[in-house]
């Protein structure tokens, strides 16, 4: 009877699960689709939710880059979310750049819709506001309630990253490679990794890698809103602000604004500033007085405040590990509030001899009581650390942090939490991401060597004010990709949508086009490095593959050249010398 009451219960569960329906999207997909290989579905058509589409499917997207504001209004229910991502492990880049302002390229609305693997990037060349063509464009805004954004990649956006709004309720980013968003103002740089505001349930952001942006790495601000339940676990966050003009470092996260911070966990986080650069790194707390925040178990590594709180009633900060060549704690008004504060178990490494709010250790924990249980050394650490994050979502992929404070070339580590025996697998440098691999194989189950002091980055798209170096040896971050993950295989990612050639030849510039299929003419403008358009032309290559633009006139600099047709785009920089 109870086999019976078994396979019963199996059926009906492949029958529910057999209800759900997979729909394709293509780059030539149209909005009439039944969104079948056949009869394909455009993006925004499937983003809109026709009425077959329904909880629990899956929305399957295919290679290419699809240009536009995408705004989705997907539904699912809370037992069936409906789910967005690449088809297979295909490529799929969603890019803002159709030049309207204020925009991003993809809107979330909706509710109760998970998605997953995508790439969102913008291929405009201007990143600063005083260009004529500058167009400030956000990577993702999240309205919807309960949504999830799983391991997507958020680059090179002239706006924040990620808006994660008030209205997303119980929603979730998880295991995104946030970094080069943002734009130069005529005042500072402008653009967070990740941008929020919360007041009903807990926004989770958990295990993202976010690093190079202009501002902040997270910030939660705002003036009239709130900024009460988040739950920030397992992130990396590291020389976030260093885009912008004189490359001067922001927090790599900030919490707080002119309403009060509540119900605030800061978790198992890895935030990482050069120690020899200044600017703050944890910053909790701004212009009013705030209630809770709970911080335990996190790296915190550099900064000129290493860890600032302003105006708390409640805090815990426990069992975490600060590194710093400045000052390691900054507490203002601690005086009155101590008695509600939980202040112990942690390990301290500076080389200051002032730096517990301008006190020594000793005078810290006799004025306040903290850290009696702790410890402090005036020298920074000798011992190599090791973490590994396996990612909740997906088998076989991970984050890896590396503290090579011994100063190792390589070092042998333990992958077995993250992959296993037999499957192929990818190391990459997350701050050289299309770049090659550090090292690729077959997993075999034994220690595998990792190269450490890598010093090749990816380089911003389009001109920003300073041209990050890589973190230095005592900082390592690293994706783990294997067979069972769908982290695109293509590492060799452009925004362009077709490739054209330029040489210089006397005084011209000759552009050549590879396997131009169209019937439309190729749209050509010169851009100074200043965004002044220099030249405005086009050809139609079914006539001639070459074109000549005479540059005679053109003083010596760099220049951009956008060219598009369709909507189809390539970007080439070159130089008049």
């Amino acid at each position: 009877m109870k086999n019976l009451i078994h396979i019963l219960f199996v059926f009906h569960c492949l029958l529910i699960s057999a209800q759900y329906n997979t729909y394709h999207v293509t780059i030539n997909g149209t909005d009439n689709g039944k969104g079948t290989l056949n009869s394909p579905l455009s993006l925004q058509a499937a983003l809109n939710q026709p009425s077959f589409i329904l909880p629990g499917d899956t929305i399957l997207i295919h290679d290419g880059t699809y240009r536009g504001n995408f705004e989705s209004e997907l539904k699912g229910s809370e037992s069936a979310f409906i789910t967005v991502k690449n088809y297979n492990r295909d490529q799929v880049i969603l890019d803002g750049n159709i030049a309207i302002d204020p925009s991003r390229a993809l809107t979330i609305n909706g509710a109760y819709t998970i998605y997953r693997n995508l790439i969102i990037t913008n291929s405009t060349p201007f990143r600063d506001a005083s260009q004529p063509n500058f167009q400030s464009t956000s990577g993702i805004r999240i309205y919807g309630h309960h949504v999830k954004c799983i391991n997507l990649i958020v680059h090179n956006n002239p706006g924040t990253g990620i808006g994660f709004w008030t209205s997303a309720i119980d929603s979730e980013i998880y295991g995104c490679i946030i970094f080069h968003n943002g734009y130069q103002g005529g005042d500072r740089g402008h653009g967070h990794g990740i941008y929020t505001q919360n007041k009903t349930g807990t926004k989770k952001i958990y295990d993202n890698i976010i690093f190079s942006g202009f501002q902040y790495g997270i910030h939660a601000y705002t003036e009239s809103g709130d900024i009460e339940g988040f739950d920030i676990q397992g992130n990396i966050c590291f020389n976030n602000g260093i885009l912008q003009e004189g490359g001067n470092l922001k927090a790599n996260i900030l919490i707080g604004g002119k309403q009060p911070v509540d119900r605030l966990n800061i978790s198992h986080n890895h935030f990482f500033h050069d120690l020899n650069k200044s600017g703050n790194n944890l910053d909790l707390g701004y212009s009013v007085d705030n209630y809770s925040a709970n911080v335990s178990s996190n790296h915190i590594v550099g900064g000129r405040y290493t860890c600032e709180f302003l105006n708390f009633d409640a805090i815990s900060f426990e069992n975490n590990l600060i590194v710093s060549e400045k000052t390691l704690v900054k507490l203002t008004d601690a005086n009155h509030k101590a008695p509600a504060y939980k202040w112990n178990n942690n390990k301290y490494f500076s080389t200051s001899s002032a730096g517990f709010d301008d006190e020594t250790f000793n005078n810290w924990q006799n004025t306040y009581g903290f850290d009696l249980k702790s410890s402090s050394s005036d020298d920074l650490p000798e011992v190599n650390e090791v973490i590994i994050r396996a990612n909740k979502y997906v088998n076989g992929r991970a984050h890896l942090i590396i503290y090579n404070w011994e100063g190792l070339s390589e070092m042998r580590v333990d992958l077995s939490s993250a992959l296993k025996a037999g499957e192929s697998f990818k190391i990459i440098d997350v701050q050289n991401l299309w770049g090659t691999p550090v090292m690729e194989g077959y997993y075999d189950g034994s220690l595998q060597t990792i190269p450490l002091g890598q010093t090749e980055i990816t380089i911003p798209k389009g001109i920003v004010p300073t041209i990050p170096e890589h973190t230095p040896e005592i900082f390592n971050v690293y994706l783990i990709t294997s067979d069972r993950d769908h982290f695109t295989g293509k590492m060799d990612y452009s925004s362009n949508d077709f490739e054209c050639k330029l040489k210089q030849s006397d005084q011209n510039i000759i552009i050549t086009l590879d396997d131009y299929k169209s019937n439309e003419p190729v749209d050509i403008k010169i851009f100074d490095l200043s965004g002044k358009l220099m030249d405005h032309q086009s050809f139609d290559p079914m006539d001639n593959t070459e074109f000549k633009i005479n540059i005679y006139h053109y003083e010596q600099g760099l220049y951009i050249m956008e060219l598009r047709y369709e909507d189809k785009i390539c970007t080439k920089k070159f130089v008049i010398s």
